[in-house]
Formats: C-alpha cells, structure tokens, sequence
C-alpha cells in the first residue's frame, strides 16, 4: 500500500511508519514518500493512497493518559456550570473553529446554546433559540449537532402525544454562529423517542440508536448517507422481560465490532447489543449481562470510552453515586473491575445524563446533567502512561483515499500527530497501519497585509460566490462579522480565512451595500488587529 504528497505543506517535514502503544490492532505498513524540503506556502497537506479500496478512512490516533492509580480511583476533575434555565437530559457538544458549543433542549420552551470562545475555562454567552418560529414548537427530547461537508445542521426530536415523535433538522449554514433554519422533516408513530439517543457517522452513513422504554427494545434510525435525507426506522426487539431502558452508550472495539449498552431501570442489569462487523445490523445477538454487584437503580447517564479494544464505563445512578466498569478484555466479555465511585463531590446525578467522550486541546472531557443544579463537567486525569485511542466522533473523512492536514502555524514546539489508515474495512482484506507525522512552527509575519473586495457575486457560477480576505502571510486566527444596512449583524464566522455566502438564517441576502468588520491575529499571543469597509453584493456576474 502506498501514499505520496499531492502537495507541498508548511509544517510537516519527517513521517514515519510505525505500531506504537496499540498491540491488539494487527497492522501492515503504510509507505509515504515526502520531499526532503517543506516551505510555509500551503494551507494544507495532502495524503493520497493509490490502492483501490471498497472504503477508505484515515482516523486520528490520539495519546490518551491516566494516573498511576487509575483504575483504584477512575474519578474526573469535576467543574461545575451553574446553569440560570431549565433543562433536560439531552446535550449535543460541537467544536467549531476553536470555539465550544453546548446545546440543550431549554425544557418545553426551545433551544438554548452555551457558547464558549476561549475553552471552558472563559465565560460563556448564552444564545436563546427559542421555537425557531415555532419549528421547535413541543418539548424537544433530544438534540444532536452535526457537521456534513463545510456546512453544520442539527436534528431535533420533539415529543407529542400517542406515542409519536417531530424530527426537526437544524440548517446552520457554514458557522455555528448563525441562527438556524428549522424545517420539519417528518411525523414518527413508532415511538416518542422520549430517552436518550445516540448518533454517530460509520462508513459514511449517519445513523443512531434510541432507547425505547414502553416497548422493550432500540430504535434503530438511519438517515443514510446524509442529513438531507428522511430517516427510516427499524425496532430492535429484547428478549427479556422487565427491561426498560432510559439510556445507551455505543462503541466499537479494535475488531472492529459494534455494540450497544444499556442498564435497564430497576432491574440491576445491562444489556448488551452485539451488532458485529455491521453497526446497522437488524439482527443483533442480544445478551443479558448482569451488573457484576452494582444494585439496580433508575440508571439514566452512561458514558464508555474505548482505547486498544479496552473499554471504560461511567455510570449515573439514582442515589446521586457514580459507578465504574472496566472492560479489560473488550466489551464482550465480563469487566475486569468494577467500583462503585459514590459521590465525592457531592453532586446531584439523579436524572443527571451524560454526553460521549469529546477532546478538546488535547483533553478528554465529558458533560454530566443535573435537573437540579446545572451541568458538571469532566475532566478525565492525564499523566504518564500513554494509551492509544480513536473516538468515532473525529473521523478525519470517509470513503475516501485523500487525506488533508492543517499547518501548525503559531506553535512554538514541536509536537506529532499520529493517524490510523483503514481500507476496505469489515472485509476479509481489510489492513489498516497507524503512521506518524511530526510538525514544526511556521514562521510568523508580524507585518502582515491583508486585502478584502469591496464586492461579490454569490449566485453559484463557481466565480467571487464567497467575501473573504486575502492576506501575504499565514493568518493564525481572524473573524468577520457582516451588517446590514440597519446595523443589524447577519454573519459571523471565524478561523484562518472565514468567509460569507450572502445568505442569512438560510435566506438569500438581497443586493446592496453591506458593513464588514474584520479582527485578525498573525499568531498566538500577538495583538490581534482590526479591518472595517463595506462591501456591495451582487448576483449577476
């Protein structure tokens, strides 16, 4: 299998091949010839496989560390949130250009949206959606946002009456400073969906699973290969008797077998789904698998992180206690230790759900739900034993042989990324190698120049369709903000070169003279600098 350079990128000078910290994952080596040479002229760099595959995928393969005496005391540093609005379960975590989105169904009154531009530890702005005219009309039960392409979307799931469901899809547009457009996609009868979901992307299919409390079982729900697309629905039947759920935790182990599971209400069990090679399988081997000693409980937040085939299990439980299940030796077979946590820091779990894994510079997060007192969150333990893991959540790209890194402009040391290249995955052929690829610091131009057009065409002939800003150097961090005539901000977007479409809250922007104000930084720590015009927009050339 070979890969070679599409293209000549900044930061990235040496690569290796190699297996290091994930033994369980058997590997053949990936060859990438690079030039001897990089310069700081491109944006991106480009891997490029020649073999023909069914399926492709390239993976992040992060570090993640524990403490010495991690598995005697699996505790996170826990931060509270205090939270001024109602809510519940459901929270969907989005990370765009740096800056972190938490967004929550504001009990039977619409959305609501956390916003966080410096990391958790800055200030939020909170952002109230409301019923995003009365599209959100309803008790929304869960939310999930997404990125498809360069544009964001969301799918909401409102609960009705006689067991039946709304699913709202979210159209942000490129930045998830935009407010949304709502449009109804469908009327579910199957089920409310009242309960946690999950979602997830795996070979290019967007998909999830429900718990489904009054008929014993999943909803299966498969939007294919696009959010666009109306979902269908399959229920997957337990067959066990007094097994209700409230929520689920997926994952796939270095197999590459899927599996779903879920503590049942009351009853001190889990079960677990064993979807194989194929996480849409219709006919999975269902088990009951005991809670190894926890007592039963009306278990609503569960949360598994899975490195090298192990897997690690966070468990809420009704008497405001955490439990802890690790899978030592995958997910299919019995966990290695079990403990149950208590509540060190006197937090109120009960009811309290929690979102999947999610990094954030480097760090391993997750966020747990308190109906009482707002949100918690998590901040696993990182130290000196390093582990290997790949989260289906930071899938690179799909089904394709391409792969684009981002330049390490404003770094000040070096640092490696690691990346695991799979084809034809779940066939008997499949191979898959984990490389490596060490960066260095592009240099920085204090004395930049940027240069923006005083007009565009955004009319979709493939000609001046964006505003953006050109620059003679590198730009390590701008955002723009457009206005209307009125004053009125209609667009915000940031990162190395933030654009604009001419379209607000998914509307065509009429012709004229708009506002522009521009904040750029050539590096991290320089002092950031401001650009203000206007600019006419124009849809007939």
């Amino acid at each position: 299998m070979k890969a070679k350079w599409k293209g000549i990128v900044v930061c990235f000078f040496a690569i290796s091949s190699g297996i290091v910290g994930m033994g369980e994952i058997t590997a053949q080596q990936l060859h990438v010839a690079y030039p001897d040479t990089l310069n700081c002229d491109s944006d991106t760099t480009f891997f490029h496989s020649d073999e023909y595959a069914n399926t492709h995928y390239w993976h992040p393969v992060e570090p993640w560390t524990e403490d010495t005496n991690f598995l005697n005391s699996p505790v996170p540093n826990i931060q509270f949130i205090k939270m001024v609005i109602d809510n519940n379960e459901s929270i969907s975590v989005a990370i765009d250009s740096g800056v972190i989105y938490l967004f929550m169904p504001n009990h039977c009154y619409g959305l609501v949206c956390l916003k966080y531009s410096h990391g958790f530890q800055s200030k939020p702005v909170l952002i109230n959606y409301g019923w995003l005219n009365n599209t959100l009309l309803g008790c929304i039960s869960n939310i999930h946002i997404l990125k498809e392409g360069d544009k964001w979307y969301g799918i909401a799931f409102i609960t009705g009456t006689e067991n039946r469901s709304r699913i709202v899809r979210l159209e942000f547009g490129n930045s998830l400073n935009n407010i949304p457009k709502g449009k109804e996609i469908m009327i579910y009868n199957g089920s409310q969906l009242a309960s946690q979901i999950y979602m997830t992307r795996v070979n290019g299919a967007l998909f999830g699973y429900g718990v489904d409390r009054r008929d014993n079982g999943f909803t299966q729900i498969n939007f294919g290969n696009s959010v666009m697309n109306t979902p269908e629905f399959t229920f997957l039947k337990v067959p066990y008797r007094r097994c209700q759920f409230r929520a689920l935790t997926m994952g796939m182990d270095a197999s590459g077998n899927h599996w779903i599971l879920a503590p049942t209400i009351s009853s001190g069990n889990f079960v677990l789904v064993k979807l194989g090679k194929d996480p849409l399988n219709k006919n999975p081997e269902i088990d009951s698998i005991g809670m190894f000693g926890i007592p039963g409980g009306d278990y609503l937040g569960i949360m598994s992180y899975t490195v090298a085939g192990k897997t690690f299990v966070w468990l809420n439980n009704e008497n405001n206690s955490q439990n802890f299940f690790y899978f030592g030796n995958g997910i299919y077979k019995p966990p290695t230790v079990v403990k149950g946590l208590g509540n060190p820091f006197n937090a109120i779990w009960d009811y309290g759900g929690m979102t999947p894994p999610f990094r954030f510079q480097d760090t391993l997060y997750a966020i747990s739900n308190s109906d009482y007192e707002g949100l918690y969150l998590m901040k696993f333990s990182m130290n000196n034993s390093s582990y290997y893991q790949s989260l289906q959540t930071n899938f690179i790209d799909r089904n394709t042989p391409e792969l684009h890194f981002k330049k390490n402009l404003g770094k000040s040391t070096n640092s490696e990324i690691r990346m695991r290249y799979v084809i034809n995955e779940g066939r008997p052929d499949q191979r898959d190698t984990i490389f490596s690829v060490a960066t260095r610091e592009c240099p920085i131009d204090p004395n930049c120049k940027i240069w923006v057009p005083d007009a565009f065409s955004p009319n979709g002939n493939g000609l001046n369709d964006l505003f953006g800003m050109k620059s003679s150097c590198e730009i390590y961090r701008a955002q723009m903000i457009i206005y209307n005539r009125w004053g009125q901000a209609i667009h915000r977007s940031q990162g190395e070169n933030p654009t604009w479409d001419g379209r607000f809250a998914g509307e065509d922007c009429p012709e004229g003279v708009y506002a522009y104000k521009l904040v750029y930084q050539v590096g991290e720590g320089y002092p950031e600098k401001a650009h203000t015009g206007t600019l006419f927009l124009s849809r007939k050339y």
